[in-house]
């Protein structure tokens, strides 16, 4: 978001309702805005407030339109009304805008702080006093930009006995996967949780994240996110709508299928449920801030997807393979809490001597941070590419039940299937 739509809408919904005071805490610094005006409207304000305590919102609006007056020249309500252009901002995104105006306001302050450094030499300060000014400035944002959960156990305690009233009237809070062998084992996924999908190089881990993903997207009506790092945008696209339409690219040329397969691709570029990202960037520090702003733009946003694990790279290029892991492990369990959604990774596992036998979770490479981390582990099994069967198996489950859910694949379209007949419970 572009700074002046970040300040104007923030600043606008201050004018509207003074309690913005106490729920930002950035707006009691001494000037948290880059432009002056704006700085001078939030010193009266703050002004007036204190002036009239326990007065109605009336007076304190009159007397800060009298001060702001009085000391830039311009009437507060016609400022006001500027502001108004971006109150619908505001309102429709004022979680992000608050994150927003932080990253702004941390980065004027840095910045200053860095042309400070950049002249210590020549303003005959002594090296103490600048070091003194950069810890007082670093604790400051620290300050700031700390953030803690603020549930309370009554608040745990109600969520309780809404789960439990949701559950008695037959609502679900799980959300299905899709294939009915899985759904009877998991009963489906739920939000703030880990869900490790692992497999063998081409077994279709990738095509059980797409398989999952078209089922929420177009059948549940959930916004989801797909971020790779290892296959381009285009390449996804193209499978899904091979999954959607149920006709493969290459065959579909020469026949009827090709008008199906457009129609099923103009229903998905479309859809606002949808967004797939690719990234050369592979530390996890970049992945982190793409699925945060995802979030910021898109607060109705349900699941992320990364694929895969063990492509992501550390922050600190010196951490080896393991230390990298753990480290991605921890940001995704953070990520999935922070940002309410439902996070579902991809990882690798080790090949075996015998590719018949079932994968296990000792064949996580390099990767047992993620199994302690995640809440369920799938692991995926087909016996070799061509195998139009294969097997889930839910090795970890703190949730629920563990198990073997058997599912079809469709290798023309790289899909998964329900391999049971759901209404007549027979495969």
């Amino acid at each position: 978001m572009e700074l002046e739509y970040v300040e104007g809408a923030l600043l606008a919904r201050l004018m509207n309702d003074f309690n913005t005071l106490d729920d930002v805490a950035i707006l009691s610094e001494e000037a948290p805005f880059s432009d002056y005006t704006k700085n001078i409207a939030l010193k009266c304000i703050r002004q007036s407030i204190t002036e009239n305590e326990g007065e109605s919102k009336r007076v304190i609006k009159r007397r800060w339109f009298e001060l702001f007056r009085s000391q830039t020249s311009i009437a507060g309500a016609d400022y006001q009304k500027q502001m108004r252009d971006y109150q619908s901002f505001s309102d429709t995104k004022t979680e992000a805008i608050e994150k927003n105006f932080l990253e702004y306001y941390s980065l004027r302050k840095l910045s200053a702080l860095g042309g400070l450094l950049t002249g210590c030499m020549t303003d005959g300060l002594l090296a103490g006093d600048h070091i003194s000014h950069v810890n007082k400035v670093v604790t400051q944002l620290d300050d700031i930009t700390i953030q803690e959960n603020e549930i309370t156990n009554k608040a745990c305690h109600i969520a309780l006995i809404e789960e439990m009233q949701r559950k008695s009237a037959g609502e679900e809070s799980y959300i299905r996967t899709g294939l009915y062998e899985l759904d009877k084992i998991i009963n489906g996924f739920l939000k703030k949780k880990i869900y490790l999908i692992g497999a063998r190089t081409s077994m279709g881990k990738t095509a059980l994240a797409l398989t999952f993903l078209e089922e929420f997207v177009f059948n549940q009506q959930k916004k989801c996110a797909f971020i790779s790092v290892e296959m381009p945008e285009t390449s996804l696209y193209k499978r899904l709508v091979q999954i959607r339409s149920g006709y493969n690219f290459d065959e579909s040329f020469g026949n009827g299928a090709m008008n199906h397969f457009l129609a099923v691709s103009d229903e998905m570029y479309k859809s606002e449920k949808l967004i797939i990202k690719k990234t050369t960037d592979r530390r996890i520090g970049n992945i982190k801030s793409i699925c945060r702003r995802l979030k910021r733009d898109n607060p109705d946003l349900d699941f992320i997807f990364i694929d895969y694990i063990q492509k992501v790279l550390s922050n600190d290029p010196k951490k080896d393979t393991v230390g990298a892991i753990e480290e991605v492990s921890g940001v995704l369990t953070d990520m999935a809490d922070d940002l309410d959604v439902t996070m579902i990774p991809l990882a690798q596992l080790r090949r075996q001597q015998d590719p018949k036998s079932l994968p296990t979770l000792e064949g996580l490479k390099g990767a047992s941070r993620l199994e302690e981390d995640a809440d369920m582990v799938m692991l995926l099994h087909r016996e070799s590419r061509q195998s139009e069967d294969g097997v889930i198996i839910v090795d970890k489950n703190r949730d629920g039940a563990t198990g073997l859910a058997k599912v079809g694949y469709y290798t023309k379209i790289t899909k998964f299937h329900s391999s049971i007949d759901e209404d007549h419970g027979h495969y």
